[in-house]
């Protein structure tokens, strides 16, 4: 990495954070200028020590690393498009998800991992709403904490293993996005697809997408507030809709 001679280095941790190991792997690559955030010891580090907050959105943020090169810089949704070329190999090789729908994401890592009930009732009130497809999905590394998740759960759950671009593209065939605070949620917003983010004790005002009803983030909690402003914010998604005949909120998992 160093022979392609960088004329610039980010680092993109927290704007009130430093990463000893990022600065150092920065000025290994030997680059001209090394930016990042003004934070704790950074400043010792850095060509370009910028300032930002975390009562701003990260990747907001991370913008404003870009914004001493270009000051009319702003963070934009939307801007990614896969190649229709990668939507028909979707549909090829798996003609079931290339269906419209919602793309209900199951992994997460850590202390944001949801129960596997939370995605019971999610189904079950996204069918109180739409009869549109909904998609189970999650990655490999998933699958460990998928165990504890009800039978029904796991037998409807596609675990995803393409790389990067293709699921992009996969997100991109799908108008509706739902999921805990996971990077795929990222990916999500940067189709600009419509999301509800469920979190459980990150940072929302940092990391949520709120530009209502396109995009929600709520804090989940268990009981019967959590499930009331649940069912509010699906309602926003969604848009109210009677429920489709032969609904029975128990037995329709189809």
């Amino acid at each position: 990495m160093r022979r392609e001679k960088f004329d610039l280095v980010l680092t993109s941790n927290n704007p009130d954070n430093f990463s000893l190991s990022q600065a150092l792997f920065g000025r290994l690559l030997g680059a001209r200028q090394l930016v990042g955030f003004d934070a704790k010891d950074s400043a010792a580090f850095y060509d370009l020590a910028v300032a930002s907050s975390t009562r701003i959105h990260y990747s907001e943020a991370m913008v404003d690393l870009w914004r001493p090169y270009d000051g009319g810089a702003k963070m934009r949704l939307g801007a990614l498009h896969p190649p229709e070329a990668l939507r028909e190999k979707i549909r090829r090789e798996n003609p079931a998800l290339g269906e419209k729908g919602i793309v209900l994401w199951l992994g997460a890592t850590g202390n944001k991992i949801l129960p596997g009930t939370v995605f019971a009732h999610l189904y079950e009130e996204i069918r109180s709403f739409s009869d549109l497809p909904v998609h189970f999905l999650a990655g490999p590394a998933d699958e460990p904490h998928l165990l504890s998740y009800p039978a029904w759960v796991r037998e409807k759950t596609v675990v995803w293993k393409a790389p990067l671009s293709e699921t992009a593209a996969l997100f991109s065939m799908h108008d509706y996005f739902i999921s805990g605070d996971t990077g795929p949620m990222h990916l999500a917003a940067a189709l600009n697809r419509r999301l509800l983010t469920l979190f459980v004790d990150s940072n929302l005002i940092q990391y949520g997408y709120r530009n209502a009803p396109l995009q929600e983030a709520i804090i989940w909690e268990d009981g019967p507030d959590g499930l009331v402003r649940l069912r509010k914010a699906l309602g926003e998604m969604l848009g109210e809709r009677p429920k489709p005949a032969g609904f029975a909120s128990q037995n329709n998992r189809g």
